[in-house]
């Protein structure tokens, strides 16, 4: 039926940019490309599924990488807004 059963839990904005982060290191530093995470401090945890969000952040990582010159940049940024956090 193409669904995908979530599995939620609490999870932590900033440490899941900073795994993200340190899982394109390799190819980023290859490219001479920054990889910059830019959380505000206290995001509350959020009610998701972790994993789901890994392969969401890995896929946009993965496009910036393709299209972003060498010696560019790439912010991973969290933010709150309202009850609501932005990555």
């Amino acid at each position: 039926n193409g669904l995908q059963k979530l599995t939620l839990g609490t999870c932590d904005v900033t440490d899941l940019l900073e795994h993200a982060r340190a899982r394109f290191a390799e190819p980023a530093n290859a490219q001479h490309i920054e990889l910059l995470v830019e959380a505000q401090p206290e995001l509350p945890r959020l009610y998701a599924d972790q994993v789901q969000l890994e392969r969401v952040l890995d896929n946009l990582l993965g496009n910036a990488l393709r299209h972003t010159a060498e010696g560019g940049q790439i912010r991973l940024q969290a933010r709150r807004h309202g009850e609501r956090v932005i990555i």
